[in-house]
């Protein structure tokens, strides 16, 4: 998830219990600045990607 509210990507990390494990990376792109909920190490991007699917299906999350 990104947002440019730091209090959204807060919110998710609490309402989906990913505690200490995971990590909000500041972000500027096109001019705008966002921040990123990065969660995991993954070893390559596709093994990464496929994390991603299974969570989207398994917490029903809307990413923006």
């Amino acid at each position: 998830i990104a947002s440019p509210n730091l209090h959204i990507v807060q919110k998710f990390i609490l309402k989906h219990q990913l505690g200490t494990v995971a990590l909000i990376v500041p972000t500027e792109r096109n001019g705008k600045f966002y921040y990123i909920v990065l969660y995991g190490n993954f070893p390559t991007r596709a093994i990464a990607e496929q994390s991603h699917a299974q969570l989207k299906k398994k917490k029903k999350l809307f990413y923006t």
